[in-house]
């Protein structure tokens, strides 16, 4: 298994970056994950794009953008993975990008609403911790996913994906000022208009969001990911978002 390090493709076994890097000692990084599919990483002009933005507000230089979308291909091509995920990782030290294989996931989630926010929830930093410890307090209680609660009692997004749900044949998202601009998450979005569907951005808070027809999550690796179960209640894999989902899949698998 291969790993690019700042310049070069090295062993995954032999990389090795300072104990002193920022991003190690203070999450000072950013990172994207990407999903492999057909041995391709997915929309990497996307991904790049978002890194590119988040590296401007922490001031981190990257790699050209040339020079890293071909470290991309050419490190999904050495490890001949057909289908798995893709990290890119910078930090103010280093750049790295690394593969692993398709993770084992149920085709639906199951979610629950956790209190928590994220600092700088518009970029996707390396300093996770408010995110690992909503998902772990999500996964000692069952469920796959984490929604954040923030203290005025709505639902921003997920610990690791943005959310959807329908009410009375409309599709609603939150707005961006909490939460993560999710590729995926813009990608539906231009699925859901381009079927007609009635679609607005919109806070919620969560005894609103329990009582929705649908619900379904997305980011890169599970692209649209059906909740069947949020809380305590129980949701079908409702018609609209099967539609959605259909749409997305003919469009970009």
């Amino acid at each position: 298994m291969f790993v690019f390090l700042n310049d070069r493709f090295v062993s995954a076994n032999s990389a090795k970056v300072s104990v002193f890097d920022p991003g190690f000692q203070h999450g000072e990084g950013l990172f994207e994950t990407l999903l492999i599919r057909d041995g391709e990483p997915q929309l990497i002009r996307e991904h790049l794009r978002r890194l590119t933005a988040g590296a401007q507000v922490l001031q981190i230089c990257l790699p050209k953008l040339a020079d890293m979308k071909e470290a991309v291909l050419q490190l999904a091509r050495k490890n001949k993975i057909q289908k798995g995920l893709l990290r890119i990782s910078a930090t103010p030290e280093n750049f790295f990008i690394t593969t692993r294989p398709w993770p084992q996931r149920a085709g639906t989630a199951t979610a629950c609403c956790v209190p928590m926010e994220r600092c700088l929830p518009h970029i996707k930093s390396m300093n996770y911790l408010p995110t690992v410890l909503a998902q772990r307090a999500a996964a000692a209680r069952g469920f796959d996913e984490a929604l954040l609660v923030d203290r005025a009692g709505y639902v921003t997004e997920g610990g690791r994906t943005n959310f959807f749900w329908i009410k009375n044949g409309t599709v609603f998202t939150p707005d961006l000022e909490s939460a993560l601009p999710g590729i995926t998450r813009g990608k539906v979005i231009i699925i859901i208009q381009k079927l007609g569907l009635k679609f607005f951005e919109k806070r919620v808070k969560a005894p609103e969001l329990v009582r929705a027809d649908e619900v379904f999550l997305t980011n890169a690796p599970m692209e649209i990911w059906p909740v069947t179960q949020l809380e305590t209640r129980t949701l079908p894999v409702g018609s609209l978002t099967q539609q959605i989902r259909a749409a997305y899949l003919q469009e970009h698998a």
